[in-house]
């Protein structure tokens, strides 16, 4: 389970460093889409927010591991409603949600380990 802890961690500090900073400096990629989506630009701003927190508690929990599972369970709720955006929403390819598929996988067992 250590294993898959320390991949949790080094995967969302990662991947939500990135999608952090690409939502809050309305990167053109992010914008175009949040626009395909069809939700207010404000919502970005949320979600990047919320990342934000989530993101916090995966470095914290380096010192204090019950931040982990508070930040994994902030995670689910953010890949469900990304998946949803994605395939649902946009009617992307299923591929295009492979990131929000493996995010989730690995949070739900951090959740429930």
């Amino acid at each position: 389970m250590h294993f898959t802890i320390l991949l949790f961690q080094i995967v969302c500090i990662g991947l939500f460093s990135v999608s952090i900073f690409n939502k809050f400096t309305s990167s053109k990629t992010m914008v175009q889409h949040w626009n395909e989506y069809g939700y207010p630009m404000w919502l970005m701003y949320v979600t990047a927010t919320c990342e934000l927190i989530g993101f916090i508690g995966v470095i914290a929990s380096f010192w204090i591991p019950a931040a982990l599972k508070f930040s994994a369970s902030i995670f689910i709720v953010i890949m469900i409603a990304a998946l949803y955006a994605h395939i649902i929403r946009a009617k992307h390819k299923p591929i295009t949600s492979l990131r929000a598929v493996i995010v989730l996988i690995l949070c739900i067992i951090v959740v429930s380990g």
